[in-house]
């Protein structure tokens, strides 16, 4: 309680808001749980209409309050563009239209992380690197 002026007594909110802070920094500390990539696609090069696969895998660092690395959401980007809402990619034969920039999207509550842009090539010769990686 504080004194006014007048000399009357009046309730303080000080505790009550020191309180409300700590909760929300509380708070905010695990919506942001962190997350990392466990496996990101590579670069690769395959022979045109061999398979391809591109893999991607994240795990959160807080899993006892948000659930465990299948909570992970996965989306994928090709060329810039939203391409797949999937963990891997798979194509069962590699087209000169499946050749790009390929980045994996992680989302974690509301923690979203992308890979580095992995570069597939297609060609019609045997000197590729394989489709699986």
């Amino acid at each position: 309680r504080c004194l006014t002026m007048a000399g009357r007594p009046q309730q303080t909110l000080f505790p009550v808001v020191v309180i409300v802070i700590i909760i929300i920094v509380a708070q905010l500390g695990s919506v942001g749980a962190d997350v990392r990539f466990s496996q990101v696609p590579s670069n690769l090069t395959v022979v045109y209409t061999a398979p391809i696969v591109l893999r991607c895998a994240a795990t959160s660092l807080n899993n006892t309050r948000h659930g465990t690395a299948d909570s992970v959401r996965y989306a994928w980007e090709k060329d810039g563009t939203p391409y797949a809402k999937t963990q891997w990619i798979r194509l069962a034969s590699a087209s000169s239209d499946d050749a790009g920039w390929y980045v994996c999207i992680a989302i974690y509550g509301s923690r979203v992380i992308r890979s580095e842009p992995a570069l597939v090539e297609v060609t019609a010769i045997a000197a590729a690197t394989g489709g699986v990686f």
